[in-house]
């Protein structure tokens, strides 16, 4: 991976938050990497919400419909970010702000497919995990909503 410097990250999430971010750049490490900066000013609970607002919001200005099939995913988004404040608080002091974003990024969260450890495509690819949060039926997480 790519090194990042505080800069870019600030970057990244502010054009993200005010929908000027490509969306040639809306990557799975910037999904990360937003993630984590919801996770860090907001917590967990208040990160999501703040997530779910963004994604949908930013969906929108970027053309993409969300719909009961397409868009805005909920499980995927709770998903990361339980998982996000899962390996956060498991390094709580022992790294300055941006050593937990790069914690996060050279993790196994790094990896699109890590998902599919935790749910079957069946569940994940359906309406009702694309609209609310459903456990994982392969794995259990680390941590609960």
């Amino acid at each position: 991976m790519a090194s990042v410097s505080k800069k870019d990250i600030d970057k990244l999430v502010n054009s993200f938050l005010e929908r000027t971010l490509p969306r040639s750049r809306w990557t799975h490490q910037a999904h990360l990497i937003v993630g984590t900066a919801m996770n860090l000013r907001y917590g967990l609970e208040k990160g999501v919400v703040k997530m779910r607002d963004g994604v949908v919001q930013y969906n929108v200005s970027c053309g993409v419909e969300n719909t009961l099939t397409s868009g805005y995913h909920e499980t995927i988004t709770v998903f990361y970010m339980i998982m996000i404040s899962y390996k956060l608080r498991t390094v709580a002091g022992a790294f300055s702000e941006m050593g937990k974003y790069m914690h996060i990024l050279n993790s196994e969260l790094s990896r699109p497919g890590i998902i599919n450890d935790y749910y079957s495509s069946e569940l994940i690819c359906s309406e009702q995990a694309r609209n609310a949060w459903v456990d994982p039926d392969i794995k259990d997480l680390p941590h609960s909503f």
